[in-house]
């Protein structure tokens, strides 16, 4: 879902819990925790919210994810299966999550696409960051997982 349509539909959700309609850094930092939500689950995870609160979540990311995992539960048909390609960069996971140290000595994680395979679509529903392991350790980031050490079975038949 784009940032336009998810504007809109926080505004009616703001508006039927007869609040302040928030303003567009806000609507921005709730956007980036529930963008890889397909746009088909909004309604019904809007409807659940409306229903189930008697006052607009606190924490309306969060709101969202419950809502999200509730629809997948109950219409696991609407949801996109993906195969999965073999990839030796990613091990067949699509995603590289890498830890970087900052000053201080305080670590951050974070999580890229596999530049090399689609397996990445099973974890998010638009582009994310891409990139292999020789850019990241490039950049002096370490990829923590998956490891190379993992072993990938894989019968032939």
């Amino acid at each position: 879902m784009e940032f336009t349509e998810f504007s809109t539909v926080i505004d009616s959700l703001f508006l039927f819990f007869g609040q302040t309609l928030a303003k567009n850094d806000r609507k921005r930092d709730i956007y980036v925790e529930v963008k890889d939500i397909p746009g088909i689950a909004m309604e019904s995870i809007i409807k659940q919210i409306k229903r189930e609160s008697d006052n607009l979540p606190r924490n309306i990311g969060k709101a969202f994810a419950l809502g999200w995992r509730l629809y997948k539960s109950r219409h696991p048909e609407k949801i996109r299966k993906f195969e999965t390609e073999l990839c030796d960069e990613c091990f067949g996971h699509g995603i590289l999550t890498v830890e970087n140290t900052l000053p201080g000595g305080r670590k951050e994680v974070f999580s890229f696409s596999c530049r090399l395979c689609g397996n990445w679509r099973r974890h998010f529903s638009k582009d994310n960051l891409f990139s292999t392991r020789a850019e990241l350790e490039t950049r002096g980031l370490s990829v923590i997982w998956p490891k190379k050490s993992i072993a990938v079975n894989v019968s032939v038949n």
